[in-house]
């Protein structure tokens, strides 16, 4: 049985859960919003959506990513933990260099890097000065390959490189599967298409170029309320998909 005390009383259970450790996150995941923690994936859902459609980020209060990621359908209001996309400092960052003109040295993703690695810390995927100049240099030539050739799905990309690049450079886990490395997002009651993992710099770059663009998404979480078309869209892609994989003991 799910329970709803509205928002504030969800706010109390997000504090909850991170006293409580794993049974116990996994009895509210299933008792509190009807999600099924425990159960195996066989296939995923894959689907083109235009890019200007996603108009949030997730602040969900349990983990979107990797073995532990909740998947599936579950009432609740956990959907409304999310954030607008184009208050994120990557779409700011990436708003700034490439619409405004800003060099990176002075947008807010760069400047943050560069402060936590003179700290000694990791920022941004970077450790040092050198991996922070290497870092805008891939994601100016990222830009200028959506430039050339579109918006490419990771399966696209895998098979111009077929021979020379394992399949796995193109995987992520989602629980027990290994998936394609797209965009994934959950559908919340009124048809919010929310960002949960991955992608983020791409997804930004497709909005700022052309919102129009296609993207390929895995549709990740379902509020239980949604009513709409967009799961009428979806492809099931199980492990007959060449980037779909039952992940092995590791």
């Amino acid at each position: 049985m799910m329970h709803h005390w509205g928002l504030y009383g969800d706010v109390t259970l997000y504090r909850l859960l991170d006293q409580v450790g794993l049974p116990g996150r996994q009895h509210f995941l299933k008792n509190w919003w009807g999600f099924e923690p425990l159960r195996q994936l066989s296939s995923i859902r894959l689907v083109r959506i235009p890019a200007e459609q996603v108009k949030f980020t997730d602040r969900f209060p349990f983990e979107d990513k990797g073995q532990g990621a909740v998947v599936g359908t579950g009432g609740g209001n956990w959907d409304r933990s999310r954030v607008p996309l184009d208050t994120h400092r990557t779409y700011r960052t990436l708003h700034a260099h490439f619409v405004e003109g800003q060099p990176w040295e002075d947008t807010p993703a760069y400047q943050l890097a560069e402060r936590e690695i003179s700290r000694g810390k990791r920022e941004w995927q970077c450790r040092t000065h050198e991996d922070l100049s290497a870092r805008c240099d891939q994601l100016e030539r990222l830009w200028d390959a959506i430039d050339k050739g579109g918006y490419r799905s990771q399966t696209e990309l895998w098979r111009e490189n077929q021979g020379g690049v394992p399949p796995q450079e193109y995987m992520t886990r989602l629980r027990n599967l290994h998936v394609p490395d797209e965009l994934r997002v959950a559908i919340g009651r009124n048809g919010e298409v929310i960002r949960t993992t991955s992608t983020k710099h791409r997804l930004v770059m497709a909005q700022l170029k052309d919102g129009t663009y296609r993207i390929p998404a895995i549709i990740q979480l379902i509020h239980a309320e949604y009513d709409g078309d967009l799961l009428d869209k979806a492809v099931i892609a199980g492990t007959e998909h060449p980037l779909v994989e039952e992940v092995r003991d590791e």
